[in-house]
């Protein structure tokens, strides 16, 4: 969750002119070259020298269709930061040209953010670290490359982002693709006349039913010589809120089928549960402590324990 807050508040300083972007990333540019065009080409003697090279500079982004994609851009930006570096007017295109860069920069904001969105959501795992990993490393080098004056060494950088991306664009893949972690249920039953079981599912499942209400259902096969128990605990969790709940449970039952040793249904008749509901990671988790009466012999007992739910 670190990480994310830290992407996203670097995401937030980028905040850029997005000028013309829709009729190509180098307008605003070309517009510029042409008004220092128009200036030498009204100056007597006429710097004919410096206008050839102006020319070609419009003639290089007319090319790229002003910028028309993230990739023509980029190439055409090079060729024409190395071109007006060269001239006496580099100074008084500066700015247009670093705009210009940014506006590129911008498209891979974009990206970032979308990203950033998507691994929100993911259920933690060693796939969804590396993707936030190659993330912070992809952001790290926009913000970098944002404030280095020197823009023939920013503009080779940006077209190294796309490696970048492509990096972290796999990494999210692998990601989305890994399954919620496994459901536990952990528990101390103590029932009258009889030694305490401590519980510990080895399948365990929590089903969203709607809205803020669940179902959890966990189950512990226990084998001693030739008996084999089979212990089984189920509850429901309902009227649930983002965050920490407390509510009083009524719903569910402990229940052990034996062959060869003893079994019976419990219901659980009272109980407080503490749960902590995370709708953005799909999962719930906390404690609880559940009164229990069985069904025929009136036997009663507690139950007490924790659980940690992904759902799918």
């Amino acid at each position: 969750m670190r990480k994310l807050l830290f992407i996203a508040a670097l995401l937030s300083a980028f905040t850029l002119t997005q000028t013309a972007r829709s009729q190509g990333l180098l307008v605003g540019l070309y517009n510029s070259v042409s008004n220092q065009l128009s200036i030498v080409s009204n100056t007597v003697p006429v710097d004919t020298k410096l206008a050839k090279s102006l020319n070609g500079v419009l003639s290089t982004i007319q090319k790229s269709g002003g910028g028309a994609t993230l990739p023509t851009a980029i190439k055409s930006l090079s060729a024409v930061i190395t071109t007006v570096n060269r001239t006496s007017v580099s100074n008084a295109l500066q700015g247009s040209m670093h705009s210009s860069l940014l506006l590129c920069v911008t498209q891979y904001v974009g990206n970032a953010n979308i990203v950033s969105n998507q691994l929100a959501g993911l259920f933690p795992s060693t796939s969804k670290t590396l993707a936030l990993n190659a993330l912070s490393n992809l952001v790290t080098s926009i913000a970098i490359l944002s404030t280095n004056a020197n823009l023939s060494v920013a503009v080779k950088s940006l077209s190294g982002l796309s490696k970048q991306v492509t990096t972290v664009q796999k990494a999210v893949v692998k990601a989305q693709s890994v399954p919620a972690p496994a459901a536990s249920v952990t528990a101390s039953i103590v029932i009258s006349g009889t030694p305490t079981f401590n519980f510990k599912s080895t399948t365990a499942v929590a089903q969203h039913t709607g809205g803020g209400n669940f179902l959890v259902n966990s189950a512990q096969t226990v084998i001693a010589g030739t008996a084999s128990t089979l212990h089984s605990l189920a509850f429901g969790l309902y009227g649930l809120v983002q965050g920490p709940n407390t509510t009083t449970n009524s719903d569910g039952e402990y229940s052990r089928v034996s062959f060869g040793g003893a079994a019976g249904a419990y219901e659980i008749k009272s109980g407080t549960v503490q749960t902590t509901y995370d709708p953005t990671h799909k999962l719930i988790s906390g404690s609880f402590v559940f009164n229990i009466q069985e069904q025929t012999t009136l036997k009663t007992g507690t139950v007490t324990g924790n659980f940690t739910c992904y759902y799918p």
